[in-house]
């Protein structure tokens, strides 16, 4: 049986479909969730309100343990750098 530390989800307004194809093309080893109504985002906090051209629900990341206690949430859209170091930054200490 494989013991896992963590549990990652990630939730954007794209379809399931775009999802799908994300997640292949860049070899995530995560679940990506499709929030075309908003009704994740809105349950985490994460719908904007609207904004000229972009989507109503932004584009996150949940880290939870493996109590399922939500350990880090990160939406930096547009420092995908600064969204990566503070994912594995969370995933780091869960696994010590």
């Amino acid at each position: 049986m494989l013991n896992f530390e963590a549990v990652l989800i990630g939730v954007s307004s794209g379809s399931v479909d775009e999802q799908r194809e994300f997640r292949r093309k860049n070899g995530l080893m995560f679940n990506l969730f499709s929030d075309t109504h908003g009704d994740l985002g809105k349950l985490f906090g994460i719908r904007r309100r609207w904004f000229f051209w972009l989507p109503s629900v932004k584009r996150a990341t949940f880290v939870f343990d493996k109590e399922g206690v939500c350990q880090g949430a990160f939406s930096h859209e547009f420092n995908v750098t600064r969204h990566t170091q503070d994912t594995l930054g969370v995933l780091k200490k869960l696994a010590t």
